[in-house]
C-alpha cells in the first residue's frame, strides 16, 4: 500500500488539549480531493455544535449569521454522509449537530467528477457516526438570545440489536433580528429629466416559529450492509415589519410613512431510503439512496399601508418536489489504485401564483397584476474517477457527463425550454515531498444554472420602490476551477497555502433600471470574470492551553463595472481575514474546563457590476463553563460593524447604511448515555 499524503491541518492525539478536531493520514480508501477531520470522543467535542467546529478549520470562515465561506465563496453546499442537505435545513442542522454526533468532517474545495458540477465553491461533507453499542445516548439543548429568542432542540439515538432508532425534535421563537438603516436615492426617468429624489429611514424587526422532527430507522442485513429510512416533517412562520419614512424633497410634497408587514408560512416534508455496504475489499463501498423532499404550500404576503391612505399588498403562493436518486461504488483495486463509479437522477417541480394590488397616491405605484409560472428541472449524470499512485505521485483524472432539462412555462408568455448536455473533467494530483511537507494540485470545470425565478419572464414587486423582472435568456454561469496546495504539518504546528484561479464566463450579475420613478432590476449575463488569490491557513498552540487559528486569503479579482462611459473590466484587489484565539483551562477530572473563544472576521470592500459594499468586519466572544461532564452553559457576544452599499446606474444613485445591534445568547447543553 502506497499511503496518501496526510491530509491533516490540525492534530492533537490527547484529549486534554485543546484542539477538538483532529487530521487524519490517508489510507487505500481515501480519495485525494478532500480533507478529512476526524471529531474527538472528548467531553470537550460534545460541548461543541458543529459551526463552532467548522471555526477550526482551514479554508472554512462562518459569518455571524451562520453563512459558511470555503476560500472566500459562499456558494458552499452542504451533505450529509455524502448527499447534500436541503438548503432550507442547513441553519438548523449545524447548530443543533454536536462533536459526539460527527466522525469526521470532509473538505472538499475543488470538487471532482464524483459530485454535481452546480456550485461553485465547494462541499462540506459530514460523516456521522454509527452507534456501535446498545443503549441510549443522546443531546439536548436551550438557547436564548437578546433579540428575544429560544432555540431548542432533542437528539436521542436507541440501539437494541440490528435496529437503531433515532429521534429529533427542534422548536425556536421570537425575533430573528433587528436593524436600522438610512438611505437617498435618485431616479431619472430619463436622461436629462429632473430626477426623483428621496431620503429613507427605516427600522426592521423579524420573527419567527418553527418546529421540526424526524425519525430514522437502521437495521443492519449483516456485519457489512445496512439499509436506513427515514422521514422528516417541518413548518415555519415568518413575521417581519419595516416601518419607513420616506421625504421626496424633489416633488415637494409632504413626508410620509409606510408601515410594511411581510408574512409568511411554509411546511417541509422528506423521506428518504439508503443502502450502505462494505465490500470485501478494505474501502470497498456500494451506497444507494433515494430522497423526495415536498413543499407542499408556502404563501407569502407582504402589505403596506402610507399614511395618506395609499396601501398595495403582493401575495406569492410556492409549491415545489424534489426527487433525488443517487447509486455509488468505490472499489479499490491493485497497490493504491481505487475505481469509482455512479450514476444519479434529479427531478425538480416548482411553480408561483403572483398576485400584485395597490391603492394608489402620488408615493406609492398605481398597478394591478397576477401571473403565474410553472417549471421543472430534470438532470441526469454519470461519472467515473480513477486514482493510481505513479511514481512518488499520485493522480485521479475524472469525467461527468450531464444532461440537463428545463421547462418554464408562464401564463401569457409562452414556454421557454433548455436542454443541454455537458461533460465536466476533474483532475486532482498528489506529491509526498517530504515527511511533513505534501503538494496538491486540481483542477474542475463546473457550472451555475439558472432557477426558475432567474428565468420567470415577468414582473414582480419586491416593495413599492423595488421590482423584478426574470431573463428567459439568461445564459448558465461556466466555471474553470484551479487550485494549488502546499500543506505543511510538523508536531502541533499545521501550516497550508492553497493557489487558486477561477474563471467565469457567461457572468451573472444584476442590472438596474428606472422605470415609473422606481428601481426594476433584471438578471443578465454581463461577460467575464477571474479572481485569483492565495489563501494561508494556520493553526498552532500558543502555549499548553492556548490555540491560535487563524486564515488570510488575498485575491484580485477582475470584473465587469459600469460606468457612467459604459462597461469596462475593472482589476480589484480584495482580502478577507478570519482569526480564532481559544483558550482551555484545566478540566476538573472528568469534568471538561472553561473554554474562553475570542474570533474576528474581516471582508475588504466588494464591487458588481452596479453596486458598491462597504468592508464588513465581525468580532465575536464567548465563554463556556461545565458543571459536571454532561452539562454546560456557553454564553456568547456578537458584533457586526454597520454595513454601507451604494447603487450607481446611469439613471439611479442610492446610498444606503445598515446597522445591526449588539446580540447576546446563552446556551445550555445536556448530553446523556455515553455521550454523558
Amino acid at each position: 500500500m502506497i499511503p496518501l499524503p496526510p491530509t491533516a491541518v490540525v492534530q492533537s492525539p490527547q484529549p486534554q488539549d485543546v484542539i477538538e478536531v483532529v487530521g487524519i493520514r490517508g489510507n487505500q480508501s481515501q480519495k485525494i480531493d478532500r480533507r478529512v477531520f476526524r471529531v474527538q470522543r472528548t467531553p470537550h467535542s460534545a460541548q461543541k455544535d458543529a459551526i463552532q467546529l467548522l471555526r477550526g478549520l482551514p479554508a472554512v470562515t462562518v459569518s455571524t449569521d451562520g453563512t459558511i465561506q470555503l476560500l472566500g465563496s459562499s456558494e458552499v453546499r452542504i451533505f450529509v454522509d455524502g448527499k447534500p442537505l436541503a438548503a432550507q435545513s442547513v441553519s438548523n442542522f449545524l447548530r443543533n449537530l454536536h462533536g459526539t454526533d460527527i466522525e469526521r468532517i470532509e473538505i472538499i474545495t475543488n470538487p471532482s467528477a464524483q459530485y454535481s458540477a452546480e456550485g461553485t465553491a465547494g462541499i462540506i461533507n459530514f460523516v456521522l457516526a454509527s452507534k456501535q453499542s446498545n443503549g441510549v445516548d443522546g443531546t439536548a439543548t436551550v438557547e436564548m438570545s437578546s433579540f428575544g429568542r429560544v432555540d431548542s432542540n432533542a437528539s436521542i439515538k436507541y440501539k437494541r440489536g440490528k435496529l437503531t432508532y433515532e429521534i429529533e425534535a427542534e422548536g425556536s421563537d421570537g425575533s430573528t433580528g433587528r436593524s436600522s438603516s438610512r438611505s437617498a436615492m435618485s431616479i431619472e426617468t430619463s436622461p436629462g429629466e429632473s430626477p426623483r429624489v428621496s431620503g429613507e429611514q427605516s427600522e426592521r424587526s423579524s420573527r419567527s416559529t418553527t418546529g421540526s422532527v424526524s425519525l430514522k430507522t437502521t437495521y443492519e442485513l449483516n456485519e457489512k450492509t445496512n439499509v436506513s429510512a427515514k422521514v422528516s416533517m417541518s413548518g415555519s412562520r415568518d413575521r417581519s415589519t419595516l416601518l419607513s419614512d420616506v421625504e421626496d424633497s424633489s416633488s415637494g410634497s409632504n413626508p410620509f410613512s409606510v408601515d410594511q408587514l411581510n408574512r409568511s408560512d411554509s411546511t417541509f416534508l422528506m423521506a428518504e431510503l439508503a443502502l450502505a455496504h462494505k465490500g470485501m475489499k478494505e474501502g470497498e463501498t456500494l451506497n444507494a439512496s433515494l430522497q423526495l423532499f415536498r413543499m407542499p404550500n408556502s404563501r407569502s404576503r407582504i402589505a403596506g399601508v402610507a399614511e395618506d391612505g395609499g396601501s398595495f399588498s403582493i401575495d406569492q403562493n410556492n409549491n415545489f418536489s424534489i426527487g433525488r436518486a443517487q447509486l455509488d461504488w468505490v472499489h479499490p483495486m491493485r497497490k493504491g489504485q481505487i475505481l469509482s463509479y455512479g450514476a444519479g437522477w434529479e427531478l425538480n417541480d416548482t411553480s408561483q401564483h403572483y398576485r400584485f394590488l395597490s391603492v394608489p397616491t402620488p408615493e406609492l405605484p398605481s398597478a394591478g397584476s397576477s401571473d403565474y409560472y410553472s417549471a421543472t428541472k430534470e438532470t441526469l449524470d454519470a461519472y467515473v474517477t480513477f486514482q493510481q499512485p505513479i511514481g512518488d505521485w499520485t493522480l485521479m483524472p475524472g469525467l461527468r457527463l450531464e444532461y440537463n432539462r428545463r421547462r418554464i412555462s408562464a401564463a401569457g408568455s409562452g414556454e421557454v425550454t433548455l436542454k443541454r448536455a455537458n461533460l465536466f473533467p476533474s483532475l486532482h494530483l498528489d506529491h509526498q515531498l517530504s515527511k511533513a511537507l505534501h503538494l496538491n494540485i486540481s483542477y474542475s470545470a463546473r457550472i451555475d444554472r439558472a432557477s426558475p425565478e432567474q428565468l420567470r419572464p415577468y414582473t414582480t414587486f419586491e416593495d413599492i420602490f423595488t421590482s423584478v423582472r426574470g431573463n428567459p435568456n439568461l445564459q448558465d454561469q461556466l466555471i474553470d476551477s484551479y487550485e494549488a496546495s502546499l500543506g505543511y504539518h510538523r508536531k502541533n504546528v499545521e501550516a497550508t497555502i492553497t493557489l487558486y484561479d477561477r474563471e467565469t464566463r457567461h457572468l451573472w450579475s444584476t442590472l438596474y433600471s428606472a422605470i415609473n420613478q422606481s428601481k426594476l432590476y433584471t438578471w443578465i449575463n454581463a461577460g467575464h470574470k477571474r479572481s485569483s488569490g492565495a489563501e494561508f491557513d494556520l493553526s498552532t498552540p500558543i502555549v499548553k492551553q492556548l490555540k491560535f487559528n487563524t486564515s488570510l486569503n488575498a485575491f484580485l479579482e477582475m470584473s465587469p463595472v459600469e460606468t457612467f462611459s459604459g462597461t469596462r473590466n475593472e482589476n480589484r484587489f480584495r482580502f478577507s481575514t478570519n482569526s480564532t484565539l481559544e483558550w482551555q483551562g484545566a478540566g476538573r477530572g472528568q469534568v471538561p474546563g472553561d473554554i474562553i473563544e475570542l474570533q474576528w472576521q474581516y471582508f475588504s470592500p466588494s464591487r458588481e457590476l452596479q453596486s458598491h459594499s462597504s468592508a464588513t468586519t465581525w468580532l465575536s466572544a464567548s465563554f463556556t463553563h461545565s458543571f459536571n461532564r454532561s452539562v454546560s452553559l456557553t454564553g456568547r457576544l456578537d458584533y457586526l460593524a454597520a454595513v454601507r452599499r451604494q447603487l450607481a446606474s446611469p439613471l439611479i444613485q442610492e446610498f444606503s447604511r445598515e446597522h445591526i445591534p449588539l446580540q447576546f445568547s446563552v446556551k445550555l447543553l445536556k448530553t446523556f448515555g455515553h455521550s454523558g
